[in-house]
């Protein structure tokens, strides 16, 4: 018996379809059809893998005529996952053009896989400015990352770059800046009055 591959997109099932069985050994016109189904043995990306098939014979002469189970190749080709959306994070200014990425969203996934993209992202300058564009590289993880290719590995987004605060005063809303403002206060103070001490000290 013959069996004719078929090219498979990548399925959550192991089952594959059996397009064409071709048979020998029928007698006549009897009324005889074979039917296939097969099964892979895992659902990894590969080429020429193995297809474990079990035929059927049906048709009103069925039960004369048996027929051996077999084997036959196919390929299991990468799904394609694309991305839909990305953002990335504003920044206050740091001299480089690093650009954080914090949410990317795709589809084509099959669902239950471990499979994500992760995205590096690139302002096109270092200065501070609103909106600016950033560049972002994608690439696929996961356990099941083999199985799948990217539709697109770059994209962009936007994100600012916004003007540094000045930490000599405290910021509204900037635990941080309040923070180091308070310590660097504390720090003078302290520093004032032991001047004032050690003068006393020594006159």
């Amino acid at each position: 018996m013959a069996l004719r591959k078929p090219q498979l997109r990548l399925k959550p099932s192991l089952f594959v379809l059996i397009l064409l069985v071709v048979v020998s050994g029928i007698i006549g016109s009897d009324d005889v059809k074979v039917k296939g189904t097969g099964s892979f043995a895992d659902k990894n990306v590969g080429e020429d893998k193995a297809v474990e098939v079990v035929y059927l014979v049906e048709g009103a002469d069925s039960g004369n005529y048996t027929v051996e189970n077999g084997t036959a190749t196919a390929s299991i080709t990468p799904a394609v996952i694309t991305v839909t959306a990305v953002s990335a994070a504003d920044k206050a200014y740091d001299g480089n053009t690093n650009a954080a990425i914090t949410a990317i969203s795709i589809t084509g996934a099959v669902e239950g896989d471990d499979v994500a993209v992760k995205g590096a992202g690139q302002f096109a300058d270092k200065n501070v400015g609103a909106n600016k564009t950033v560049s972002v590289t994608y690439t696929l993880t996961g356990a099941d990352a083999g199985n799948y290719e990217l539709a697109e590995t770059t994209g962009s987004t936007t994100a600012s770059i916004t003007k540094p605060k000045d930490p000599s005063s405290p910021g509204t809303g900037d635990g941080s800046n309040v923070m180091l403002w308070t310590a660097m206060m504390i720090f003078s103070i302290t520093a004032a009055a032991a001047m004032v001490i050690g003068k006393k000290r020594y006159i």
